[in-house]
């Protein structure tokens, strides 16, 4: 049987982590509130987001994160460039 370890950060000692997840909540915000004109600054935050995501996965060694997180990148800039 495999045990899984378990991983505890320090909530001070990664203050990018709470970065990226404050720019994840704003960018929902702005990508829901419905305001076809606000739609830019979603996609532009989400954009930030992802980018501090995939260097915290690329950081912990944690392929799969780091490649959903690209793979949403990616998505948040087709958005910025269709919205424009």
């Amino acid at each position: 049987k495999k045990t899984m370890k378990i991983r505890f950060y320090r909530l001070a000692s990664e203050p990018i982590r709470w970065l990226g997840f404050v720019l994840a909540m704003m960018s929902v915000y702005f990508l829901t509130n419905g305001v076809v004109e606000m739609l830019w600054i979603g996609w532009g935050l989400s954009t930030f987001s992802c980018m501090l995501w995939v260097y915290v996965g690329l950081k912990d060694g944690d392929l799969s994160r780091t490649a959903m997180e690209i793979i949403y990148l990616i998505l948040a800039i087709r958005g910025i460039i269709v919205w424009f």
